[in-house]
């Protein structure tokens, strides 16, 4: 059982599984995210599946979030210990916030390069078009790396508070 969970022998064994799931679809997520995002951050032009993965896995990620955790905020509060409750509501909180930012970054970096290799295919740029447009790819690409680091972060700090 999770040390930051209080034992009680009065809450069932549905309690108990549903967290150990919640906490295994967190730590697999946050695990496969982890290397997509290894790739994409040491990669000045990414693979675009890559892309597409990691977007699919901060997705997945966020819905596990909106769709199980905050539900989940109640039966997880009455599952922690007093002494563990503070974490789990920053965890709580931290993990929300890096979700929303985190999707926000890499559906816009996402958008810009599905557009920057349609552009690419339909017309020659000026070398310094070309050059600006590039640049601002990679502060994109730079900029969703690190929401998606700070969303993985929070999910290891949240399983980390409910382990």
């Amino acid at each position: 059982m999770p040390a930051g969970i209080a034992h009680s022998s009065e809450r069932g064994n549905g309690e108990h599984r549903w967290l150990r799931e919640l906490i295994a679809k967190i730590a697999r997520l946050t695990i496969e995210l982890q290397e997509l995002a290894a790739r994409i951050g040491l990669l000045t032009d990414p693979a675009e599946n890559d892309v597409a993965e990691a977007y699919d896995r901060v997705s997945q990620l966020f819905a596990l979030i909106v769709q199980e955790v905050i539900p989940g905020r109640v039966k997880l509060s009455q599952l922690a210990s007093a002494s563990s409750l503070p974490d789990l509501n920053e965890a709580l909180e931290s993990l929300q916030q890096s979700g929303q930012n985190a999707l926000i970054a890499i559906d816009v970096y996402t958008k810009t390069l599905k557009n920057e290799q349609r552009q690419r295919a339909r017309e020659r740029r000026s070398n310094r078009r070309y050059a600006d447009d590039q640049q601002s790819l990679q502060r994109l690409r730079y900029q969703a790396t690190v929401e998606v680091k700070e969303l993985i972060e929070a999910s290891e700090g949240f399983v980390h508070v409910l382990s």
